[in-house]
């Protein structure tokens, strides 16, 4: 299974604090969230661990009224990037001569295998890229545990395949006319995808790619990172969105449009400029021959614009995914990122309860469509559902 293409998202947590249970016994852990009735905490080890509010003491439940429910609602503004990003070689597999060499290099969270080595502003880009976008994935109050976690040894980083050219790149695998992918097995196929079902996930990208050359240099800037963002954010959040097609390209389309000058990632601006890419279709194209409802249902091939009513459409799939999580993050108040957050967690266990979640104190579908298209007509887009 794979997903190629297109376009750069997780919790925000608090400093450790020490807890203390029922029992008596105490441990030191972040508060990631909340609900009203338990919290996902993140140990000294990145273990997440989530336990009933009933379970801790008084002074903790006191905390994390004060801290945890409301900022677990709170979308981000602006977000710092990755203070470390550097790569470190970690080795190289046979003679640095012969053509089949591969050095490894490791960041914090990741581990990039190379058919050649790196000069270190290459390096540097390498690292920028990926571990920005985590930092992106990671400040959004959503459960996605791959990007929450804060510290990865040296067998469990996530992998990151370089390719010396196109014609290396589709020999490894990557799908012709892309220039990123993101690849995964499950050690059953069939029903619905969690993550401790994936036994072997990788980004492949072409070094072109990334603005280097077959020497190792950086011979400019990286040419179109939205792409390669994208399939790192597939990877951060495999497991959790796979269920949801539109959720899953929807939510890598959103941080594809989120900048970053090399300080912080502004969300709000990514908001403009999914608004800015929604305006660019004229309001002929957004007479869409399909419901909400159904558009949250699609297949990957009915996404992709392969089947049915979205056929040859599927670029405006793209952004009308992007839009809907807009909606929620920044259209919808409180409830939106509420909503959204608890349709994460329930989406690997129970798809269509998932859905459901959406809609927020809503009777049913229909007024969510209702609401969504409202929104959106106040900024200037016009969107009708088929009735």
């Amino acid at each position: 299974m794979f997903f190629a293409a297109a376009f750069l998202l997780a919790a925000i947590s608090l400093e450790a604090r020490t807890w203390t249970r029922d029992d008596g016994k105490t441990f030191d852990a972040e508060l990631l969230s909340a609900t009203e009735k338990d919290v996902s905490l993140l140990l000294g080890n990145g273990r997440q661990i989530t336990i009933l509010l009933t379970k801790l003491s008084d002074s903790d439940r006191e905390f994390v009224r004060k801290n945890g429910i409301h900022r677990a609602a709170a979308w981000p503004e602006k977000v710092p990037g990755p203070k470390i990003f550097r790569l470190k070689e970690e080795r190289s597999r046979g003679k640095k001569s012969e053509v089949d060499a591969t050095f490894v290099y490791v960041t914090n969270n990741f581990r990039f295998t190379s058919p050649i080595p790196l000069d270190d502003a290459a390096q540097e880009a390498i690292g920028k890229l990926y571990e920005g976008t985590l930092c992106a994935v990671r400040a959004m109050p959503l459960p996605f545990p791959r990007a929450d976690k804060r510290s990865r040894n040296s067998k469990d980083k996530l992998s990151a395949q370089l390719a010396l050219d196109m014609e290396a790149y589709y020999a490894a695998g990557g799908p012709k006319g892309s220039a990123g992918v993101f690849s995964y097995s499950l050690s059953k196929t069939g029903g619905k995808v969690r993550e401790r079902d994936i036994l072997r996930d990788r980004t492949l990208v072409p070094l072109s790619a990334l603005g280097i050359d077959k020497a190792g240099k950086l011979v400019g800037n990286i040419p179109d990172s939205h792409v390669l963002a994208h399939e790192i954010t597939h990877q951060l959040t495999c497991g959790v969105l796979a269920n949801a097609i539109w959720a899953n390209e929807g939510m890598s389309e959103y941080v594809a449009y989120t900048p970053y000058d090399g300080e912080n990632f502004d969300f709000t601006e990514a908001f403009k400029r999914i608004t800015a890419a929604g305006k660019r279709y004229d309001a002929a194209a957004w007479e869409l021959p399909f419901t909400l409802e159904e558009f949250i249902s699609f297949s990957q091939d009915e996404f992709y614009g392969k089947t049915g009513a979205a056929l040859g459409k599927a670029h405006k799939n793209y952004t009308l995914a992007a839009m809907i999580l807009a909606f929620f993050f920044h259209l919808d108040g409180e409830r939106g990122v509420k909503n959204f957050e608890a349709f994460v967690r329930d989406l690997p266990k129970d798809p269509p309860r998932a859905s459901r979640r959406l809609f927020g104190g809503r009777k049913d579908f229909l007024e969510l469509e209702k609401d969504f298209v409202a929104a959106w007509e106040e900024k200037g887009i016009r969107i009708r559902f088929r009735d």
